[in-house]
């Protein structure tokens, strides 16, 4: 990524040399003798300056380098940074901006005068520990001349990382859950097994158009549409809870990570199964994911997704009611969902909830582990610190 390389010309400084040159100038006319040598100084030096200027821009060269082009979460980006002087003139001073992390993390600044083939280092590791979008690299980087009158600001670039959320491999079943979930939530299509040809149809309007059979079209001179299996597979809902993680409002990166690593390793295990889901969350799109490749591109859209809903979860799910697991970090919510599954009156809890314990204290998360107990939510409760534990919570689903 490039910033602007603009030209600063200082209004302060150029006033402050007109001044004094027009001083010289009255002195060199009207008294002589050394003021006629500072009056010619006077209207030379700017030129001198910036010349100087110029030429250290042509001398200075800059190296980036990154240990990783693809951080994992949790991984850190060692970075380097190398400015040169490959010039004969010492190049000074030359102030540098570095973009170091995600969010509205500082930069760095550094100041340095090079000598005749100086060099200045800079090295910086930059931790991912959340999921999210980080920006590492030089940002600015700015030459003054030696007056004060302009300064330079030369074509830079940095390097963007997009950390996408883990995928944990979990062992769970899922035979209960999936048992709960109706055929008919899989809208028509969607469960469509492309591995599987049924055969040849005539191309109607509304039909999918790449899915034409192009030899055949060569061949027959009409359009024929390949056909194919309907999975007969039941589909699982994941929503997941995007209301604000604090009381205040601010962001809790790790809070959040639990939430959608949750989702994301749940929906994984069930395209292990062969089992259609789908994740509803504000800031993702309503996709069925039956594949790896579907998975990762929901992973790859979560970087965007951010806690800042006003919606309650559940009113993402439209007319879907069953096959359903909820993820939420608020307790009252989880509680309320928990309430729904026993006066639904079935053997079988439609709905389980993942409550997110990132943020509880231990008394909290102690209570909530004893009130699971006490009120018999084993087999439809899973409560979570951080997202390794999901696997053991869930083994029985």
């Amino acid at each position: 990524m490039s910033a602007d390389a603009p030209v600063s010309i200082h209004v302060g400084s150029v006033g402050v040399w007109a001044f004094l040159a027009v001083l010289m100038h009255l002195g060199g006319v009207y008294l002589g003798g050394v003021f006629g040598f500072l009056r010619f100084f006077a209207l030379i030096a700017p030129v001198l300056s910036v010349t100087y200027v110029l030429i250290v821009r042509g001398s200075l060269r800059y190296q980036q380098e990154f240990s990783t082009e693809h951080p994992a979460k949790g991984e850190s980006v060692r970075y380097r940074c190398e400015l040169a002087n490959e010039g004969s003139v010492p190049a000074g001073p030359v102030s540098m901006l570095f973009r170091v992390g995600g969010g509205d993390m500082p930069e760095l600044s550094g100041n340095c005068t090079l000598g005749p083939g100086g060099r200045y280092t800079l090295e910086h590791e930059v931790r991912c520990p959340y999921r999210g979008v980080y920006t590492v690299g030089l940002s600015e980087l700015r030459i003054a001349d030696p007056l004060g009158l302009i300064t330079i600001r030369p074509e830079v670039w940095y390097r963007t990382f997009y950390v996408y959320p883990r995928v944990l491999q979990l062992s769970a079943g899922f035979a209960r859950t999936a048992a709960t979930a109706r055929t008919a939530e899989v809208p028509t299509g969607i469960a469509t097994d492309y591995t599987r040809p049924r055969g040849l149809a005539e191309y109607r309007e509304g039909m999918e158009a790449r899915h034409i059979a192009w030899k055949k079209f060569a061949q027959y001179g009409r359009p024929l549409v390949r056909e194919y299996e309907v999975s007969s597979a039941p589909g699982l809902t994941i929503v997941v809870d995007t209301r604000p993680t604090r009381a205040d409002g601010r962001p809790d990166p790790a809070a959040e990570d639990v939430s959608v690593e949750a989702a994301v390793s749940l929906a994984g295990r069930c395209v292990e199964l062969n089992i259609p889901v789908s994740i509803l969350a504000d800031g993702l799109p309503d996709w069925w994911i039956r594949s790896r490749r579907d998975l990762d591109r929901i992973r790859a859209r979560s970087v965007g997704v951010f806690f800042q809903s006003g919606r309650e979860p559940m009113e993402l799910l439209g007319s879907r009611r069953s096959g359903v697991i909820a993820i939420t970090h608020r307790f009252q919510t989880a509680l309320q969902l928990a309430e729904g599954n026993r006066s639904s009156g079935r053997g079988e809890p439609a709905l389980r909830v993942v409550v997110n314990a990132c943020s509880a204290t231990s008394e909290e998360y102690q209570a909530l582990l004893g009130l699971r107990n006490r009120e018999g939510l084993g087999g439809s409760w899973a409560v979570v610190r951080q997202t390794e534990e999901l696997d053991r919570e869930v083994l029985d689903w």
